[in-house]
């Protein structure tokens, strides 16, 4: 897995599991499991090239009627759910 503090992507200052803590506590997010309709929708989902880890990032948001928030503009291109641009 990538690490988003050790790559420069994030920055936290103290504790980053106290970090986390905090911004859950204070945000509106709800968990969105995998489940099997998720698997079953990732079967369904051509994005028009192979990413596993996309295919299952749609079929969650589609399962779980959520909107993915990506910078990758493949999704951005390809995606099959509501999308919204990060950056």
């Amino acid at each position: 897995t990538v690490n988003l503090l050790e790559i420069g992507r994030l920055n936290v200052k103290g504790d980053q599991w106290r970090w986390l803590d905090q911004i859950l506590a204070a945000a509106t997010f709800r968990d969105a499991s995998f489940t099997r309709d998720v698997a079953r929708r990732a079967t369904e989902v051509h994005l028009g090239y192979r990413d596993p880890a996309d295919r299952l990032l749609v079929a969650t948001a589609l399962v779980h009627d959520l909107t993915l928030v990506t910078a990758d503009q493949r999704l951005l291109d390809g995606a099959q759910c509501p999308v919204l641009r990060e950056r």
